[in-house]
């Protein structure tokens, strides 16, 4: 089955630097998203029986096997998956951790299969798709709680590509703030994938666009927002992505606390924007309000005047596993 996994890869040398990858940000394009299967095979084994003198199957317990989809599209994709073929078919060199939930919690993982175009020298063509499967090292005594019913994580953003517009600077679903300081505006040129995408370039303060939309948010449950972003300059800017809440007074979240609260957050909440190649960028919060039917999406752009930050591909999806707990 299916399901919607954020996957990361952690590499552990025998000697060197321990890495982290989001596989998402390392292959996701507009063109070759990374899909993800999960599914447990009962793990058996022939063993004589000491009483019959026969043989017969002993079960040993359960191995999780994950199915990784990924499309090479870019230079950088290729050479991110050569290294990742390459430590994952040298075990003695590299331990090869994968968590399918972008938390802290890591299951040590081996080389089943590949399916795709023999690399050639290190080297994958582009445009390539390949699938490697990855088998669980360790076995689990029973299967684990799987979360429910794939299909809850389903997107609930409306129109997180930007694509509709009344007017050159309000999107449909828009409620504009920040317009003193400059606006959003429609972006045709700078886009990850459609037609459009948000540029917010300042005129003076801080510029920033708020869509309030009724996503249907199930209280106490964990969901993970995304969004791609990038900048017009190699100079860092400073830029801001949240979520809050409209009702019962303007409650903002705070990447650094976790937390909802009434006072604006501040620098803690800001993220670098440093390139002028789209960037992913993640969180996951706790819903904590017993109401669900409205929620604020706020994209902020701090940096100096005339520069400019763009969005596209918002999304919020969920409910999704607390971070830093693995379901497999």
């Amino acid at each position: 089955m299916s399901y919607a996994w954020w996957p990361y890869v952690r590499f552990t040398p025998t000697n060197g630097i321990v890495e982290t990858w989001d596989l998402r940000a390392k292959f996701s394009d507009v063109n070759g998203p990374v899909r993800t299967g999960l599914d447990y095979v009962s793990d058996r084994e022939r063993r004589v029986s000491s009483d019959e003198r026969r043989l017969g199957l002993l079960h040993r317990g359960f191995r999780p096997r994950v199915d990784l989809e990924l499309e090479i599209f870019t230079l950088a994709h290729q050479s991110n998956f050569a290294t990742l073929l390459s430590r994952l078919r040298r075990p003695a060199d590299w331990l090869v951790e994968l968590a399918l939930d972008g938390g802290i919690t890591y299951r040590a993982v081996q080389l089943d299969s590949h399916d795709g175009p023999t690399p050639l020298g290190g080297k994958t063509f582009i445009g390539a798709r390949h699938r490697v499967r990855f088998d669980g090292v360790e076995l689990l005594a029973d299967l684990p709680d799987m979360y429910a019913d794939p299909a809850q994580l389903r997107e609930l953003v409306y129109d997180g590509g930007f694509e509709q517009w009344t007017s050159a600077t309000v999107p449909t679903w828009f409620i504009e703030e920040g317009a003193a300081a400059g606006s959003p505006n429609q972006e045709s040129s700078v886009v990850y994938g459609g037609t459009y995408s948000m540029r917010l370039e300042r005129t003076g303060g801080a510029t920033y666009g708020v869509s309030q939309q009724q996503l249907g948010l199930v209280p106490n449950c964990y969901y993970r927002s995304t969004v791609q972003r990038r900048s017009n300059l190699t100079d860092v800017q400073k830029a801001e992505v949240t979520v809050g809440t409209p009702d019962g007074g303007v409650q903002w979240y705070s990447r650094a606390t976790g937390l909802f609260s009434l006072t604006q957050p501040g620098a803690e909440n800001y993220i670098d924007v440093s390139s002028t190649v789209w960037q992913l960028d993640t969180f996951s919060f706790l819903w904590p309000f017993p109401f669900s039917y409205r929620i604020d999406m706020r994209w902020r752009h701090r940096a100096g005047p005339g520069n400019q930050v763009y969005y596209d591909a918002a999304s919020i999806v969920g409910p999704v596993r607390p971070p830093g707990i693995s379901a497999w």
